[in-house]
């Protein structure tokens, strides 16, 4: 069963963490199987639900999703995402 996760980025705090965060973790990321299936700016918003991007992942499995996450190599780069970004994930089952 593929899992989607879905990424809204409503504030960048610092584009140049947020690049070098973006940069490091596309390799992990793909490393685990993970593959980008959109990314993208041109967001229409709702009324309640302002973002300034959106990215989508899809994974084999939920699995294999959490052990990308969960792996050492992402941990480490999770302060640059803390700190460069405010977001809001989702993860959905198809």
């Amino acid at each position: 069963m593929s899992v989607f996760f879905v990424i809204s980025t409503s504030e960048i705090l610092d584009q140049q963490r947020y690049e070098k965060y973006v940069e490091l973790a596309r390799p992990i990321v793909e490393s685990h199987g993970g593959e980008y299936l959109l990314q993208s700016e041109k967001v229409i918003h709702s009324k309640d639900w302002q973002t300034k991007k959106i990215i989508i992942i899809k994974f084999a499995s939920k699995e294999q999703m959490d052990q990308c996450f969960q792996s050492d190599e992402y941990r480490k780069i999770i302060p640059l995402r803390e700190s460069s970004i405010v977001s809001r994930f989702v993860m959905v089952e198809s």
